[in-house]
């Protein structure tokens, strides 16, 4: 019970900065686009499309590139909130931020989705 429990902190000790790492290199993509595009991306592919990066890291506790999890911005405009006139197209979201997907801990008792 002793090595098992020694083996899974270790193991999280490995990830954390690896996780931190990550989230580090997907945020400075991200200033870099908005710098560039004067928007942030709409999708975590635009950064590699766009040239931010070449792929989209992969998550180290989930193994996926994909389950990464955007926090993301909407525009509200003040034609939103008016009636009579057409609507106009709704506003597309904008990743601002980004944070693990994983579920679980790390070694300090922190969410993975707090990174």
């Amino acid at each position: 019970m002793i090595a098992v429990c020694i083996a899974v902190a270790c193991k999280h000790e490995r990830v954390e900065p690896i996780m931190s790492q990550a989230l580090m290199t997907i945020r400075k993509a991200i200033d870099v686009y908005y710098a560039k595009q004067h928007h942030y991306p709409h999708a975590l592919a635009d950064l590699v499309r766009d040239g931010e990066l070449r792929t989209i890291p992969i998550d180290p506790v989930t193994h996926s590139p994909a389950t990464w999890r955007p926090t993301v911005s909407e525009k509200v405009r003040v034609d939103d909130f008016t009636s009579g006139a057409p609507a106009p197209p709704p506003a597309v979201a904008e990743i601002i931020d980004v944070h693990s997907g994983a579920s679980g801990k790390d070694s300090n008792g922190r969410a993975w989705s707090d990174y």
